[in-house]
């Protein structure tokens, strides 16, 4: 993932407890924060949702297409 991706959770994130106001929610990738040099934090700033939080890549997924509203 690189900064500007646009995300939603994926199957293990719906799954876990503090992701789940999360569900729904589509959100841009606004950061990357190396923890170790295989290992790091996405930050990502959800539509409609929390400003931002932070998330391990495998609770994340590339949005495959977004809902049209009209």
């Amino acid at each position: 993932m690189k900064i500007g991706d646009l995300v939603e959770l994926s199957a293990k994130g719906r799954r876990m407890l503090y992701c789940h106001h999360l569900i729904g929610k589509v959100g841009i990738v606004v950061d990357l924060k190396p923890q170790e040099k295989w290992q790091y934090y996405i930050h990502v700033s959800w539509m409609g949702g929390p400003a931002r939080t932070r998330q391990h890549r495998a609770t994340l997924k590339f949005v495959s297409q977004v809902a049209d509203e009209s």
